[in-house]
């Protein structure tokens, strides 16, 4: 999707300001400053005759994010990797009402892995929550979620 974003596109029938002559202009977006925490809001919910519909379309997303430098504006462009950290789900039909869980990534200080004063035996877990219910949980489990809401972090080389 980011790079249908930043993809230039031909506008046929543009009249130009200078000479008022009709032309085919291009568009183009690109990001201009990216951010340590890349927060990516999902269109989950459509307006149709004065109601809102919820769109549970599956949209798949990466656990790694790439931006590349052509995709940027400015003069310090590089290509930057992002690293998912935490997905939130909308479980329920409706925009005013349903039930929020949120996946989120955990790495553990590699000095408490199968330490005999602490519980961790992997190096990074994901973790749902769900109310107050916390569970572990795999990587395909969280990629199979409809999505609300991704939060990338940038990977600092």
């Amino acid at each position: 999707a980011l790079k249908q974003l930043t993809q230039a596109n031909e506008i046929s029938g543009y009249k130009s300001k200078y000479n008022n002559q009709t032309i085919t202009a291009t568009h183009t977006t690109l990001l201009d400053v990216l951010p340590y925490t890349l927060i990516i809001t999902l269109k989950r919910f459509d307006l149709y005759d004065d109601q809102v519909y919820k769109n549970d379309k599956y949209i798949s997303f990466p656990i790694e994010l790439s931006i590349k430098k052509e995709m940027q504006h400015g003069i310090d462009k590089k290509d930057v990797k992002y690293q998912l950290k935490s997905i939130i789900v909308h479980h329920g039909n409706l925009s005013n009402a349903g039930h929020y869980i949120c996946y989120s990534y955990r790495v553990v200080n590699p000095n408490l892995i199968n330490n005999p004063l602490t519980s961790h035996t992997k190096q990074a877990y994901w973790i749902k929550f769900d109310d107050h219910q916390m569970d572990i949980v795999s990587e395909e489990e969280v990629l199979q979620q409809k999505a609300y809401m991704l939060l990338y972090e940038k990977k600092i080389n």
